[in-house]
């Protein structure tokens, strides 16, 4: 039970900085125009092909020397981070096939950045929210590395994931432990792709569209 609650903890915290961030960042390079935004876009994509395991030594020593290093907030800053650039360019490119004649109305109220980011855009932005945040939820749900490395001298602060790995021995495996235990952690991901499927669908029919 407290695997499980820690799951979800991480899985909503992640989720809730990951659209915020990737959304307000996305927003400021395609509404705002910063000087560079197509070097920074360039750089993002660039970091795809950058494996995880030859930026978590440094990750590790950056949580380390903050003083996070087996606390809560190590896994969700850390999961957050991992989630950035993917998410930021599909927010780019959702922002970008939204309309500048919309928020020219506000623009002459005398409506201000954040406002029209927060009131005009945003909303206007459920589908890939929704998409972002299914994804988002569902590797953090899943993930297993970031757990086992940030959390390892505190036991109490595992994930399902990791909390399942030990069911397996050096001899022998307790299958009806592990079977009961996937079947927990597969269903909070089932209802939260049943709440977010109509956003979902909307994204990608949208996608395809355009």
């Amino acid at each position: 039970s407290q695997y499980f609650l820690n799951t979800v903890f991480y899985s909503v915290s992640t989720t809730l900085l990951v659209v915020l961030l990737t959304s307000m960042a996305a927003f400021a390079m395609c509404r705002l125009r910063i000087p560079g935004y197509k070097i920074i876009l360039g750089m993002l994509a660039l970091t795809f092909f950058m494996p995880q395991g030859y930026t978590i030594i440094p990750i590790f020593q950056i949580v380390r020397d903050i003083g996070l290093l087996n606390t809560v907030w190590a896994v969700v800053l850390v999961s957050t981070a991992g989630g950035m650039v993917v998410n930021t360019l599909l927010f780019f490119g959702y922002f970008r096939s939204i309309p500048h004649e919309i928020e020219e109305a506000a623009i002459i109220d005398g409506a201000t950045v954040l406002q029209r980011y927060w009131q005009i855009v945003l909303p206007m932005s459920r589908p890939i929210i929704a998409t972002v945040s299914l994804f988002t939820f569902m590797n953090t749900w899943n993930d297993f590395f970031t757990p086992l490395v940030f959390t390892l001298s505190r036991p109490e602060l595992r994930t399902l994931s990791v909390g399942m790995f030990n069911f397996v021995g050096q001899s022998s495996r307790e299958w009806t432990l592990m079977c009961a235990g996937a079947t927990i952690s597969i269903i909070p991901v089932i209802l939260v792709f049943i709440v977010l499927q109509r956003y979902f669908i909307e994204a990608f029919a949208g996608a395809v569209k355009s």
